[in-house]
């Protein structure tokens, strides 16, 4: 966020390639897009959206759509830079969509299995002129003898388990890789 000027992306469907995508990444990529529209839309004097178009992160390739919100003076008045991102976080890339249901169950499941930590939360620079916030959505968590890795997969319906976990690990080798060196 910088003036009136809101920037964001939608940010979803991993491939090996940029011409890989199918149908199931696409959608995903549509429910964040939507999404975010959804809740930019009515602060908005204009709204632009392009994309999705191929993206690449380290080895990996995205989905992404490029988004410009002109925000109102109202809008400015009324909300902080922080309160925009409480308001976009988290899309359905990490909280689920629907989301009320999609959280409420994340919120049943994962206390049983483990601690996000920092995964799948904003980080950046915060203030009054220009705030840059970042979802993360790899990470990495050290302790005295391990290292612990975080990152996720766009479950719809028709996902394959097995191919989801394998779109896990590609993501998780740039960040393995990392450590590594």
């Amino acid at each position: 966020l910088e003036g009136h000027t809101l920037e964001t992306m939608s940010l979803a469907g991993t491939k090996n390639a940029p011409d890989a995508f199918t149908v199931k990444e696409i959608h995903e990529q549509r429910l964040v897009s939507n999404y975010i529209r959804e809740k930019l839309e009515p602060v908005s004097e204009r709204y632009t959206a392009e994309g999705p178009l191929p993206y690449q992160a380290g080895e990996v390739w995205h989905l992404r759509t490029k988004i410009l919100a002109t925000l109102t003076d109202e809008t400015l008045r009324r909300y902080s830079p922080l309160a925009f991102a409480m308001i976009l976080h988290p899309t359905p890339a990490v909280g689920a969509y629907p989301q009320e249901t999609g959280l409420d169950y994340i919120g049943y499941v994962e206390p049983l299995r483990y601690d996000r930590k920092l995964y799948a939360g904003y980080l950046g620079p915060v203030s009054s002129l220009r705030t840059q916030l970042f979802v993360n959505l790899r990470c990495m968590n050290f302790d005295a003898h391990h290292v612990h890795y975080y990152a996720g997969g766009g479950i719809v319906q028709g996902s394959d388990p097995a191919s989801e976990w394998e779109e896990t690990e590609r993501k998780m080798d740039v960040v393995r890789k990392i450590v590594m060196q």
